[in-house]
């Protein structure tokens, strides 16, 4: 027996947890051939590889339903002085599934419309960043805005949007060394 033939035949515990562990398993072989399985390492990789999965589901999810600027607009921990602000990574990987789902939901339901804009936009800078020789980027709109300014707008307001893409609201992708969309 083989793959999931193997996990599915044990018999015991939930099959799906089964599945996942062996595919964490797998993924941490190809990763570090020569770990020693069941060694206290072999552990806590295994530990590390299956929070890796959770959270690239999560990200997946948030950028199927508001794109992949979105990821760019993610507060991580100690942002602009506030360590309050949003989920960590790791809050956001051990929220469960469940809790996750409802979370995604009143997301759309309330702020769906305006975090697509934004993503959108984010997603702009960002394909640009990475498409384009240094030399050759612009310098982008929200790079002449200081913290403390963004900090005087409210989450999702107007004058936020227009600080990320600049006060005459051209659109990014007739900047020098645009970056095709995806």
């Amino acid at each position: 027996m083989t793959g999931s033939q193997g996990v599915l035949a044990r018999g015991r515990g939930n099959p799906l947890h089964s599945i996942e562990a062996d595919v964490s398993a797998r993924m941490l072989h190809v990763v570090f051939p020569h770990l020693e399985k069941g060694s206290s390492d072999y552990k806590r990789k295994v530990d590390v590889m299956k929070t890796l999965r959770i959270r690239g589901r999560r990200y997946q999810a948030l950028t199927r339903y508001f794109g992949e600027g979105i990821l760019a607009l993610l507060p991580w921990s100690g942002q602009l002085g506030q360590a309050d602000i949003g989920l960590s990574e790791n809050e956001l990987s051990r929220l469960p599934d469940n809790l996750f789902s409802k979370l995604l939901d009143i997301l759309k339901e309330t702020q769906g419309r305006t975090l697509k804009s934004f993503s959108q936009e984010a997603w702009s800078i960002v394909s640009q960043m990475i498409s384009c020789p240094v030399d050759q980027c612009p310098r982008f709109p929200l790079e002449n805005v200081r913290s403390s300014e963004i900090l005087e707008h409210p989450k999702n307001s107007p004058g936020l949007l227009r600080m990320l893409i600049g006060p005459d609201s051209l659109p990014l992708s007739g900047l020098p060394c645009a970056a095709t969309q995806y």
